[in-house]
């Protein structure tokens, strides 16, 4: 998870965006905002933050502090700010059943939701654009929500709410679903088929995913291939994951669904193969052949991939104590730092040194991953605390 989160930080921080001369003005009383809102006759805008969440972070200081939205928001909304984890901010998060931050939410006077969004995005004008989908009836989460439920089912409007419930984070498999069902094989092959599939479908075993396999080399000739291979890739590796960790495992379709992935050449199958079976050994705690599995075969599978050698190194080193397999995965490590030298691949590879008993070296590494983390822009508190254990 750490490290998840330091690649989001890092992507965000590389932008460059400074703070300027203005910013949201943040009432941080719940009730005081209603009144306001009331009396004013205007929408209340809620950041809703932890204190952890770095994304959160961010924004404050990249996204609220910008003059063009800092004076969009000031003149259109109250704006309030509350952590949901405290005080009244922890009847907020139960009420609208926060599950991610952060959480930008846009109420009425009375506290009702009438629109939502997940997520830190990375683009400035992404915030006014938000602002102004939450003043437009045509585009609030809720009043689209309404008219999904007394069964509008019209393309374009279902390609709008789609678009909003997305953002909102919320499950739109019903929503594709509908979008699907009138459409024929030659409107599935149509090019707007094929962006709402791209963007939207998260299910391998949906029509439109599964339209997509069975036509592979259709869809990899007329549109970008890549993004024809991620899609299917990140698709099958998630339900690989799914069937690995239900509550009603099966040996026996977890077998079936690595076969299919063969069966219709899923782009990077071996990827999704190994990855599944070092999963699987680790689900049932059978660390030694786990271990053993990934020193054989890592490197040969994802030898262009910089994240999964980093992650399978890091994997070594909390469940490794061999030193041949820690020597292995620090090629992996180096090999990864050849590709993205990331500040975090280089705290990878500063542990797996020290492990090794190669203090010097360790702690040449975790310097450099020190150096790396501030030119990144990220927090180096825990890589400084790393070089105690390396003296």
């Amino acid at each position: 998870m750490k490290k998840i989160m330091i690649l989001l930080l890092s992507s965000l921080a590389a932008l460059g965006l400074n703070a300027q001369n203005r910013s949201i003005d943040f009432e941080k009383d719940y009730k005081k905002a209603l009144k306001k809102a009331k009396a004013e006759n205007k929408l209340i805008f809620l950041d809703a933050y932890a204190t952890w969440c770095g994304p959160c972070k961010w924004m404050a200081a990249n996204v609220f502090t910008n003059d063009e939205v800092a004076d969009f928001y000031n003149s259109n909304f109250i704006n309030l700010k509350m952590d949901m984890e405290k005080g009244e901010g922890k009847d907020i998060a139960e009420k609208f059943k926060i599950r991610s931050y952060p959480t930008l939410f846009f109420l009425d006077h009375e506290g009702n939701m009438i629109h939502k969004k997940v997520g830190a995005s990375q683009e400035l004008k992404s915030y006014i654009k938000l602002g102004e989908d939450a003043k437009n009836p045509e585009r609030q989460y809720n009043t689209l929500k309404a008219k999904f439920e007394a069964g509008q089912t019209d393309k374009e409007f279902l390609e709008n709410y789609m678009e909003v419930a997305g953002g909102a984070g919320d499950n739109i498999t019903p929503i594709l679903s509908k979008y699907y069902e009138p459409l024929s094989e030659k409107d599935m092959l149509e090019e707007s088929t094929w962006h709402v599939i791209r963007k939207y479908d998260k299910s391998v075993d949906s029509k439109g995913i599964m339209f997509v396999m069975s036509h592979i080399d259709h869809f990899s000739a007329v549109y970008d291939h890549t993004e024809v291979d991620q899609l299917l890739y990140q698709n099958n590796y998630a339900k690989i994951m799914g069937i690995l960790y239900s509550k009603d495992f099966s040996k026996k379709d977890f077998d079936i669904a690595l076969i299919d992935l063969k069966k219709h050449k899923i782009p990077g199958w071996e990827k999704i193969v190994l990855a599944a079976d070092i999963e699987h050994l680790n689900k049932q705690k059978k660390t030694r052949e786990m271990c053993e599995l990934a020193v054989l075969e890592v490197m040969e599978v994802f030898e262009h991939d910089p994240v999964a050698l980093n992650n399978y190194a890091w994997m070594i080193f909390e469940k490794s104590d061999d030193p041949a397999e820690l020597t292995e995965a620090l090629k992996w490590a180096d090999r990864s730092l050849l590709m993205s030298e990331r500040s975090f691949v280089q705290d990878t590879h500063a542990n797996l040194l020290n492990k090794l008993g190669r203090k010097s070296e360790a702690m040449a590494s975790g310097k450099k991953a020190i150096e790396l983390a501030k030119a990144e822009g990220e927090d180096v508190e825990d890589y400084e605390k790393a070089l105690e254990n390396y003296k």
